[in-house]
């Protein structure tokens, strides 16, 4: 079994990327596919080293799959954990992974383990832009998963530093690490009268899930909708009214940067507080698709 989820050209020579599996033991694996538009029938498929199902004569993976690659040849992926070698908190997640440059002889498996990506937290992969902003979702708290319950999960965009060199644009806009979407449409100044309005309407929302990011920082989303706004700021704070799931689109606010973002705090006990201060600004607008079985869309904007 084999498939090619994205791919990107250099000349005539194409890198897919996705999963296939192989003779040997059957598994899926996480590959890239190296072929050449003038040689048809010559395609190589280049595994991922550290993303496995087997290595080391364990089955640490069920699968692993390579998701999407940018024209920097920066390719995004996920493994799965095999149940029987849960990670030390006790999950098997599915691993978050980025390879480097998919035209390199040898392929690694870059996993993410700083910042929110403490060690063991599961997620997707969305898309990945021309300046390697990854978006997609991770678990937001680290309640052990085994013999526990769900880990609440929340969207994320990492400004990812390839070879640990951190571009200007991604310490500008985000201080050069990766937040929760949740935490760049926080926040609001009682002097910008727009960025108050922005921070009101965002309290509505809850970022769950990021599938897609282009160039502008435009980015698809699934948010929690509460209709009469959460009762905090906070990232888990309660809804006491009607909540649903809704599409959004993200718009970065012109003129933002990191030195405006004012992170959501974390309740230990949300159904006891009151209420929350606002910070000083919003980096992220919202325009929110709400839609219903009858394929009924509404649109609102945000100003």
């Amino acid at each position: 079994q084999g498939s090619m989820r994205d791919f990107v050209t250099d000349g005539s020579t194409v890198y897919g990327v996705g999963y296939n599996s192989y003779q040997k033991d059957n598994y899926m694996d996480a590959t890239v596919f190296v072929g050449d538009l003038n040689k048809k029938e010559d395609w190589v498929n280049k595994p991922v080293d550290g993303a496995q199902q087997r290595i080391k004569n364990k089955t640490l993976h069920s699968n692993s799959r390579l998701t999407g690659v940018n024209s920097n040849f920066v390719a995004i992926g996920e493994a799965k954990r095999s149940g029987q070698y849960l990670m030390p908190t006790g999950s098997a997640p599915n691993r978050l992974f980025v390879v480097n440059d998919v035209r390199a002889k040898t392929l690694r498996a870059n996993y993410l383990q700083s910042g929110i990506f403490f060690d063991g937290a599961s997620g997707k992969m969305g898309a990945i832009n021309t300046y390697n902003e990854i978006v997609g979702r991770v678990d937001a708290e680290k309640v052990r998963a085994s013999k526990g319950k769900p880990r609440r999960q929340r969207a994320f965009i990492l400004p990812y530093a390839k070879n640990s060199k951190v571009s200007e644009r991604a310490k500008t806009l985000f201080d050069g690490k990766a937040w929760y979407l949740d935490d760049l449409t926080n926040g609001s100044d009682s002097s910008d009268t727009s960025s108050t309005s922005y921070s009101q309407e965002n309290n509505r929302f809850r970022i769950i899930d990021a599938s897609d990011i282009n160039d502008a920082g435009i980015i698809s989303a699934t948010a929690l909708k509460c209709h009469s706004g959460y009762k905090t700021t906070a990232n888990n704070a309660t809804c006491s009214d009607k909540e649903e799931v809704v599409a959004v689109k993200l718009i970065p606010i012109k003129g933002k940067t990191a030195k405006n973002i004012v992170p959501r705090d974390v309740e230990k006990t949300p159904t006891k507080r009151n209420g929350a201060g606002l910070g000083l600004f919003t980096a992220f607008g919202l325009i929110i698709l709400s839609i219903t079985r009858n394929v009924k869309t509404r649109k609102i904007n945000i100003k």
